[in-house]
């Protein structure tokens, strides 16, 4: 009797993402229904595009309760387009950020590239850059951001140029959102240089929203580094809009030690590198 040889099982090159969605498990126990959770999931779901023929594009999105996995597979040659696929994942990445925030969600994740295995007939992902995606989500995401593993870095440096992904003084890179969805990035003008204001207005607004619900040392930590994100950023982005003669709008947080937060003053500052 002739056994027919399995199919060999081998690991695919891609950048992987691993998202929490903070606090989403006490929203799913505070919600008597579905309603609420599912349109948190819906609003996440609509920022990554994923297409019909998502397997013809290289897209993998799967989502469980709290936790997000983002795949963007790539050629088995790295270095044929480290750039696409990273700003690929990069931009999709900053838009689910802005859009929870609104919602008043924060993400917080690890982003990395390595070896995967996915079937989209058991809709199943295993493989070691998953495990360093969950790794740089629970060790170096403490505050509500992406983190970005350096060796994703050291492959496409030119988003760090930009500033794509910017730098703690904790050594941590992560995912500059409010800098991925700027209007300014794609055509710097005067009229851009207007949009970034609403930008910064909506960012505030959702920062301010959330800094409400803050009950605890661990969410007015969280509280803080937001504000300090946003303070730096749009002083940052001042600089460029006074340059195109814009008017400089009145976007800035207060500082935190102002905020009412108690969990007393971060030491770390942003650095633009």
């Amino acid at each position: 009797m002739n056994i027919p040889a399995k199919k060999p099982v081998s690991y695919a090159h891609a950048v992987v993402a691993l998202l929490d969605i903070v606090g989403f498990g006490d929203l799913v126990k505070k919600s008597r229904a579905a309603a609420r959770p599912l349109k948190v999931l819906d609003a996440l779901r609509s920022q990554f595009h994923i297409p019909d023929n998502h397997a013809t594009h290289g897209l993998r999105l799967i989502l469980m309760s709290d936790t997000v996995v983002y795949l963007v597979l790539t050629e088995p040659d790295w270095q044929r387009q480290p750039g696409t696929a990273v700003m690929s994942a990069l931009s999709r990445v900053a838009s689910a950020q802005m859009k929870l925030l609104e919602h008043g969600i924060l993400l917080r994740g690890g982003l990395t590239r390595g070896h995967v295995h996915f079937d989209d007939s058991t809709n199943t992902v295993v493989g070691p850059a998953l495990c360093v995606a969950h790794e740089i989500e629970s060790r170096a995401a403490v505050f509500p951001r992406v983190a970005v593993d350096p060796a994703l870095i050291d492959g496409a440096a030119s988003m760090c140029r930009n500033g794509s992904v910017i730098r703690f003084s904790d050594g941590i890179w992560f995912v500059n959102y409010l800098r991925l969805v700027d209007p300014m990035v794609i055509a710097p003008c005067y009229e851009n240089a207007s949009r970034d204001a609403e930008m910064l207005e909506a960012h505030k607004k959702a920062v301010l929203g959330y800094m409400t619900k803050a009950c605890s040392a661990e969410t007015h930590a969280k509280c803080a580094w937001l504000v300090m994100y946003h303070n730096v950023f749009a002083e940052h982005l001042h600089d460029r809009i006074r340059r195109l003669g814009a008017p400089k709008s009145d976007a800035l947080l207060k500082r935190a030690e102002e905020a009412r937060i108690r969990g007393g003053e971060l030491a770390q500052r942003l650095a633009y590198r």
